[in-house]
């Protein structure tokens, strides 16, 4: 089921800026008094906050301050960045009638649809499109498909086989690292407080929508979607938890994700945290961070074969899931963060021991199937962004080009 997810969905523009429009976390933007006006709308934030930090924007929910941080964005490279987070696919879930993200098509925005949308409003998304996008922050930057099967199993234990669950990288390490912390204030410090579990560290963002008004258009100004979308430990995620609700009415008239949502958050996971005590080990925050037991560092694996990772990830209680052939070029989770014994890594693998520092040659992308373009180019070892759908009608760089492993290229398809 759809739905508008409010100042969760600030997620996907702050990652915008930050790879493709070099802002920095300590950038500021004035937010004035706590409104804004586009064309003939004005947009409110729910106080005046001044100057903030483009990471402050995010940790006191400013929609204000994100509509100003986006004004020089070109509204194709955040309809592409959407697309590319997965917002208009379906997940692919083993679940029948999953509904499929909705936006207009570009030439069909107004002026008022880019500040709309960096705030959540004016698209709709389901919530299992947005717990993946906030599980490629957490896993380290890849976008994985959901599953309800995780593994195969004899009965005597025994594993029979392992499914693969990796869509594509989404983001690079390093932004979902900074991310992670960004969403670490949110709960610390900012809309996301009543999330707070003693002890443990949470990541989480707010979002409060308004509702559409079907029956007379534009939105009501009593009605609201509240949500809170958090995962834990933030050091080495195991648990992701979204909670969504149709106009709430909190004590005293409370509205919000961060009012009505957080608390909720806060109580599921503290029911699991007391399922799964072994979750405080891996918490830096906890009074059992120092417990060795069961706590691993996740290892470079890059340019090794699948057997010498398989040995080493074997040697250290850990288990690994190859996607294609040959050298490591990348994993998830990512070299230096947490895991625990009996975690899965997942690895890439491409041929002709292609590191991430090696170069490789621009394959032909062209006349393939947006699906199948996509699979090759990062068979190559590279990162994709995608235009449109149907068949590639145009690549970025050109077929021949010599471009490094782990780098980006471009593709334009047309259904």
């Amino acid at each position: 089921e759809l739905y508008e997810p409010g100042s969760t969905f600030k997620l996907i523009p702050a990652m915008l800026l930050l790879e493709d429009y070099h802002v920095r976390p300590d950038s500021v933007v004035d937010c004035g008094v706590g409104y804004i006006t586009v064309y003939d709308k004005t947009i409110h934030d729910a106080i005046g906050h001044g100057k903030l930090t483009f990471r402050d924007v995010l940790v006191k929910s400013s929609n204000v301050g994100m509509i100003k941080l986006t004004a020089g964005v070109r509204r194709e490279d955040l309809y592409n960045k959407i697309r590319e987070f997965g917002f208009l696919e379906k997940t692919g879930v083993e679940l029948p009638g999953e509904a499929v993200g909705s936006l207009p098509e570009l030439p069909d925005w107004s002026g008022l649809t880019m500040p709309n949308v960096v705030i959540g409003q004016g698209i709709s998304v389901n919530m299992l499109q947005l717990a993946c996008v906030y599980g490629a922050v957490a896993n380290g930057g890849s976008l994985m498909k959901p599953l309800l099967v995780k593994e195969l199993k004899f009965p005597e234990g025994d594993v029979e086989r392992t499914l693969s669950s990796r869509v594509r990288r989404v983001m690079r390490t390093e932004t979902a690292a900074l991310m992670r912390q960004i969403l670490n204030d949110v709960v610390e410090r900012g809309t996301g407080r009543r999330a707070q579990i003693k002890g443990m560290s949470i990541a989480g963002k707010t979002g409060t929508a308004q509702m559409v008004n079907l029956e007379r258009g534009g939105y009501y100004n009593d009605r609201f979607l509240a949500s809170f979308l958090g995962f834990f430990p933030v050091e080495s995620p195991r648990y992701l938890i979204l909670i969504s609700m149709v106009n709430p009415h909190g004590p005293n008239g409370e509205h919000t994700g961060g009012a009505v949502c957080a608390p909720v958050f806060k109580r599921i996971a503290e029911r699991i945290l007391g399922l799964k005590p072994e979750l405080w080990t891996l918490n830096s925050s906890g009074s059992d961070a120092s417990s060795p037991s069961r706590r691993i560092i996740v290892p470079d694996l890059e340019r090794k074969t699948y057997a010498e990772a398989n040995e080493v990830l074997n040697s250290i209680g850990l288990k690994v899931v190859r996607h294609g052939s040959g050298t490591v070029c990348d994993q998830v989770p990512a070299p230096g963060t947490t895991a625990m014994k009996g975690d899965v890594v997942h690895v890439t693998l491409s041929p002709e021991n292609r590191s991430l520092n090696a170069m490789v040659i621009m394959p032909v992308l062209t006349g393939l199937s947006l699906r199948d373009a996509v699979k090759k180019a990062m068979d190559s070892g590279l990162m994709v962004k995608i235009s449109g759908t149907g068949r590639v009608v145009r690549q970025t760089p050109v077929s021949g080009a010599r471009i490094m492993v782990g780098e980006t290229c471009s593709l334009k398809a047309v259904g």
